[in-house]
């Protein structure tokens, strides 16, 4: 028994640790390009990727859809087509009479995924 306590005792924290080496770069500060719109819905802990419509227009997508939610004042380093993240944001309103190539979407976090 004290030696089944040993090995659990080690091998817990090892595993812990080991997952804490892999750096995640998280970014919180998006603008606020979006804030003037009502919020319809929000997103939390979504997986998807950043992808490129124009050399001006960024977007994220979610994994396993086709929709897309427009990025605004994004840094440089998140500037990347097909970057692997999660994303959390709230999806903003679009009036009828509108036509957007993504969806407006004020972030809240993005966190790149290594």
């Amino acid at each position: 028994m004290k030696k089944y306590f040993l090995i659990v005792f080690f091998a817990v924290p090892i595993i812990c640790f080991s997952q804490k080496d892999k750096k995640q770069k998280t970014y919180t500060e998006f603008g606020t390009c979006w804030d003037s719109r009502e919020t319809v819905h929000t997103i939390e802990s979504c997986n998807g990727m950043i992808i490129k419509i124009s050399d001006q227009l960024w977007a994220v997508q979610p994994d396993n859809s086709n929709s897309r939610y427009g990025l605004c004042e994004i840094p440089e380093k998140l500037k990347s087509d097909k970057l692997k993240i999660i994303f959390s944001g709230e999806v903003k309103k679009i009036a009828p009479n509108e036509r957007m190539a993504a969806t407006p979407c004020k972030m809240k976090s993005i966190t790149i995924i290594e």
